[in-house]
């Protein structure tokens, strides 16, 4: 009889060590549940904005006389505007290169606008301050960058054929202006 009372007490021990295991299941599944919810919620807070140029490539310069064109960069403003130091020496000379903008962040940019300081390609006092230099580039305003994309715009800066010869020498700003493009739910 003894041994029927402790096979019976054995049988409710395990029954219960069974029901608990599938409650903290059960309990596991439900705070695994709230938890996802919430750290998906914390993950669309930390949503992150960064557009800057990462890449600038100069291009072969072409020669009009003895001396070769030259220009060098500078990175600034978080990497949102390059500043550029031209040399041409005469007609016929041309310095380009290529700006990659890329979209670094977690979320879709627009590009609003490309800031030129100063204004060579439509201020005509400008213009004529560096003339008969004359500077281009590809305009990407409106460009939409997904996260990781990436755009090129390039300058060319090229001194026209003219009466007379004068090297020039001028400093250039691009700073491209981004706007975040989240989706609003």
């Amino acid at each position: 009889m003894k041994s029927l009372i402790n096979f019976k007490k054995l049988i409710n021990i395990r029954n219960l060590i069974i029901v608990a295991l599938c409650i903290t299941i059960i309990f596991l599944g439900i705070g695994f549940s709230i938890l996802s919810v919430e750290l998906k919620e914390k993950s669309e807070d930390n949503l992150i904005f960064d557009v800057a140029i990462t890449k600038v490539v100069q291009n072969t310069s072409i020669k009009g006389d003895i001396y070769s064109p030259t220009a060098t960069h500078e990175l600034s403003n978080h990497d949102k505007t390059i500043t550029t130091k031209l040399s041409l020496y005469a007609p016929f000379d041309e310095v380009s290169y290529t700006l990659t903008v890329e979209n670094r962040g977690t979320i879709t940019a627009e590009i609003l606008d490309i800031i030129e300081s100063p204004n060579y390609t439509t201020d005509t006092t400008n213009m004529l301050n560096i003339s008969p230099v004359e500077i281009t580039y590809y305009d990407v305003v409106g460009t939409i960058l997904e996260p990781n994309e990436t755009t090129e715009i390039k300058v060319v800066a090229s001194y026209k054929p003219a009466i007379t010869i004068v090297p020039r020498h001028f400093t250039y700003s691009l700073t491209i202006l981004t706007e975040s493009k989240a989706k609003e739910e």
